[in-house]
């Protein structure tokens, strides 16, 4: 019973989340599941399911308030789906040649304080300084948006991630977009991912655990609302540190980990 209220409750904190950031709450949900005595591998792969149905009824949600940018989210959607082949290729050598676990946890500390400083790096130049707006040709812009759609392909295989705190920093600094459009093109963009994600870790033999995936979505089902309400209400500036915060608490539950370990 106690294992079951658990499940129910990083559920609904993931569920909040991914409403609230445009994440798919996999930077909460996988290190809470590993404390819980699940393997990363397993953990990870879980997640992804989670992260499709929470980004289904995220978009669902969102779907009238005309935020998404179709162009830019397919782009990146299609050049997910190479970098999430490409992930699938190196896990399976990992899995094969090496320790997966290390592997997964050393990947979340170097990309958890990585993006949590580039958060609080810009939330204080552009308190102290006026930032220059970054004009990007079409051409350029569009390099951009396949790179970042790259990386979010290559994470989530190995994270158990949909990328969102990627993307959202993304789509708010380079694009330009404003907080509601890039939560709701990221959300779209990370559907149709991990989508794709299960699909292919299917054929990989991916360690999903289907039965712990749907406690998840049936508690996040309630609370993603809350945190997409609250979303439109906080300023970017709140936004962008709660993010850094958040990944700052991840990366220091994996360093301890990995101090820790025998």
């Amino acid at each position: 019973m106690l294992y079951l209220l658990s499940l129910l409750s990083i559920g609904s904190v993931a569920g909040f989340l991914s409403g609230l950031f445009g994440i798919g709450g996999g930077i909460v949900t996988i290190p809470c599941l590993n404390l819980l005595g699940i393997s990363l591998a397993v953990a990870t792969a879980t997640n992804i399911i989670q992260v499709f149905f929470v980004s289904l009824t995220n978009t669902i949600q969102r779907r009238k308030e005309g935020a998404i940018d179709f162009s830019i989210a397919f782009l990146m959607i299609f050049s997910s789906f190479v970098g999430n082949v490409i992930s699938n290729l190196c896990l399976n050598f990992i899995k094969k040649n090496g320790n997966i676990e290390l592997f997964i946890s050393i990947f979340f500390i170097a990309i958890m304080l990585l993006l949590a400083g580039v958060n609080i790096y810009d939330v204080i130049k552009k308190h102290h300084t006026k930032q220059a707006a970054i004009k990007l040709n079409n051409k350029l812009k569009y390099l951009f948006v396949i790179i970042c759609g790259l990386i979010t392909g290559f994470l989530m295989p190995i994270m158990g991630i949909g990328g969102g705190f990627i993307v959202v920093p993304f789509l708010l600094k380079v694009l330009k977009f404003n907080k509601n459009e890039a939560v709701c093109t990221a959300n779209f963009q990370m559907l149709l991912v991990s989508a794709f994600a299960i699909i292919n870790g299917l054929f990989h033999h991916a360690p999903f655990n289907f039965k712990i995936a749907a406690v998840l979505i049936v508690a996040s089902f309630f609370t993603v609302r809350v945190g997409s309400n609250l979303s439109k209400k906080i300023s970017e500036k709140s936004f962008r540190l709660s993010i850094a915060t958040l990944m700052l608490v991840v990366a220091s539950f994996f360093i301890t980990k990995l101090l820790n370990a025998p």
